[in-house]
């Protein structure tokens, strides 16, 4: 069973990356062409394949199904830092763009730490 603080450690991450995806919502919807709109769409089911690792983790019943959702997240985190990069190249709106990559890079630290 995943200790109180790293149940609370998922938790906050599933909300970073649902604030995230929320702006990327945003994004999406303003897209300046089909290749911004590709990208956007990958980050976004990157972002959703972390979800479903947190969500495997939140429901972790002992600690082997915990420590191997754990290390599969933790892998999810390199992908989730790439993510960040694409998103400096490929958004014209700074302020936007920050805002996403504060959401991802808070929730891959917070993976980081489980």
């Amino acid at each position: 069973m995943p200790t109180t603080a790293q149940y609370q450690g998922v938790i906050d991450a599933l909300a970073s990356i649902r604030l995230a995806e929320s702006a990327l919502d945003d994004l999406l919807a303003t897209a300046s062409g089909s290749v911004q709109a590709h990208t956007l769409n990958i980050i976004y089911s990157q972002l959703n394949g972390a979800v479903t690792l947190l969500i495997q983790a939140q429901m972790a019943a002992d600690d082997a199904i915990f420590t191997q959702a754990s290390a599969s997240l933790k892998a999810q985190a390199a992908v989730l830092q790439a993510s960040e990069q694409a998103l400096q190249k490929i958004v014209a709106d700074v302020g936007h763009a920050a805002k996403i990559i504060d959401y991802i890079a808070k929730a891959a630290a917070l993976i980081a730490a489980l």
